[in-house]
């Protein structure tokens, strides 16, 4: 994501396409899209740009990373578990049904570890949303994936 701070990209990630917007294209991108609360992250000693999408807790928003490279079940970690429905201690892939906001739910199998970030949702929920991100003013929208 480095390589693109600074602008706007949408992730298709069940076709595999990564989209550099234009300002008109981001506005008719995000025209019918759903905003989600984001914000980027630096890794790697700041190398490494990711970012982290708010999941609502009963304790105030718990912040996973956002992640195509996982095509695995949804990461969560054992200090927030109890907040997204799901249980620590268990070895096995749990049913997840997590809201993100009304109308966006990341549904998938999720597996309980101990991290250092809250969570890392992958493929399992993003190859059903088109994922629009403005990395230059920390914004995101999600809208069902375009066939």
């Amino acid at each position: 994501m480095d390589l693109f701070a600074g602008h706007t990209v949408t992730i298709q990630s069940h076709l595999h396409r990564l989209v550099l917007e234009t300002s008109a294209s981001r506005e008719a991108r995000i025209k019918t899209a759903q905003g989600i609360t984001v914000r980027p992250v630096r890794d790697a000693q700041g190398a490494a740009l990711t970012v982290d999408v708010a999941v609502p807790t009963a304790d105030g928003p718990a912040w996973m990373e956002l992640d195509t490279g996982n095509n695995g079940p949804t990461l969560i970690a054992a200090h927030v578990a109890n907040l997204v429905g799901v249980k620590a201690g268990e070895d096995k892939p749990q049913p997840l049904t997590m809201p993100l906001r009304p109308g966006v739910t990341v549904r998938d199998a999720a597996i309980v570890r101990d991290l250092i970030l809250d969570g890392d949702i992958g493929r399992g929920f993003l190859d059903h949303w088109d994922l629009t991100l403005d990395l230059a003013q920390g914004k995101g929208w999600l809208a069902p994936a375009q066939q």
